[in-house]
Formats: structure tokens, sequence, C-alpha cells
């Protein structure tokens, strides 16, 4: 009687290790781009609905006195979008990925485009790739 191990039964063992390895690898990255790709759709139209808001809220504030005040926007945008989590500090006014910043006259500064943590999308660092 053989006692020495069969070669094929250990490159069939050692394969289906591989393969199991392999797979489960292919699994994990496939999730991974799927998880990705909805977080980039969900950041999409989160973008489209308030770049939407600010297009139908734009020629309200412009027909209205020469200066665009605080208070003003903010009525703007409440009658725009009701429902909108709209945040209001006495510089500035945030509703969603947008932030309206007023100078310390009361009129409207300029409008920036912020992430999801309240941070400029400009903010963002030069020395490495960002994902967009």
């Amino acid at each position: 009687m053989n006692t020495q191990p069969n070669r094929w039964k250990i490159a069939f063992v050692a394969l289906a290790v591989v393969g199991l390895i392999t797979i489960s690898c292919l699994v994990m990255r496939l999730f991974d781009q799927s998880m990705t790709l909805s977080m980039v759709d969900d950041h999409c139209g989160r973008v489209e609905a308030a770049l939407s808001v600010l297009r139908g809220a734009m020629p309200a504030a412009l027909h209205g006195s020469g200066r665009v005040s605080q208070a003003d926007t903010l009525a703007i945008l409440q009658k725009q979008n009701p429902s909108a989590n709209i945040i209001s500090e006495p510089s500035k006014i945030e509703m969603d990925q947008i932030r309206f910043c007023f100078a310390s006259d009361g009129s409207l500064d300029r409008i920036e485009q912020t992430d999801d943590y309240g941070t400029k999308v400009s903010d963002s660092p030069t020395n490495r790739d960002t994902v967009r």
C-alpha cells in the first residue's frame, strides 16, 4: 500500500483554495464598486435637487430690490422648497450642498458648493487624486 499523498489530490485542493480566495476577492470588489456607484448616484441626485431649487430661486431674488439680503434669500429658499433642511447662521445659509455667504452689510457675497461635511469642494487636497 502506498502511504505517500496523491499529488493530484494535493494539487486539486490547492487549486480549489486559490479559486475560492480569488472568487471571494472578486465578489468583494464587485460589492465595493456597486456601493461606490450608488453613493455617486445619490450625491449627483442631491446636487441636482439643490441646484434646481437654486435655479428656481434666482429669478425671484433678482426681481426684488437690487441687493439680495439674507432674510430675502432664506424666505425665497423656504418658499421654493418647504421640506428642505435649511440652516441659517448670522453670515451664511446652508441648504444640502450649497452655501450662501453674506457680507457684513447683509448682502449676498458668494455662493459655494460644499460636500456632505460642509467643506468647500475647492478645499480638497491637491496632492492626491480625488474621487468625484
